[in-house]
């Protein structure tokens, strides 16, 4: 299956209400919570932008790296959590439903990630809850339950 072809059979399958719907059809926007929630490592990011790259690379190692930190029945609740909400961002910026300037800030999250610099990545994602959270509620929360377990191993 080609790049294309695998975007258009994902944002094929969403779901669009209200007055996304338009006439004539064809006038919906995809939200992330359209997409199926997937494992963020079952995510499928093959049509990710080369320049956006660092975001699922940056999110997969953060995510791995923060889920072998413990074993708590707890925690691995909390982690399957993360899992899905992300796998859903990562779906959804496979398939170019996300925004421009979502994706500025998820690329200054990955840099932070990337550096281990959780401060920064903290930073960014205060910027992403006061900008973007009636749409993207969801993976922010995990981002933040994210970035504080990778602090605190909790």
């Amino acid at each position: 299956m080609s790049r294309s072809s695998s975007a258009s059979s994902a944002l094929g399958a969403l779901s669009v209400t209200g007055s996304e719907a338009g006439a004539g059809g064809g006038g919906g926007k995809a939200t992330v919570t359209s997409f199926p929630a997937v494992a963020v490592d079952a995510a499928d990011v093959s049509a990710v932008p080369r320049e956006q790259a660092a975001i699922p690379r940056a999110l997969c190692g953060a995510f791995s790296y923060t889920a072998q930190l413990s074993a708590a029945p707890v925690f691995r609740r909390k982690m399957d959590d993360v899992s899905r909400k992300l796998g859903r961002l990562l779906s959804a910026l496979n398939a170019g439903a996300v925004d421009a300037s979502v994706v500025t800030h998820l690329l200054r999250l990955a840099g932070a990630l990337e550096k281990g610099d959780y401060d920064e990545a903290a930073a960014v994602v205060q910027v992403l809850t006061r900008e973007h959270w009636d749409e993207h509620g969801s993976w922010i929360q995990a981002l933040q339950r994210l970035i504080q377990s990778a602090r605190t191993g909790r």
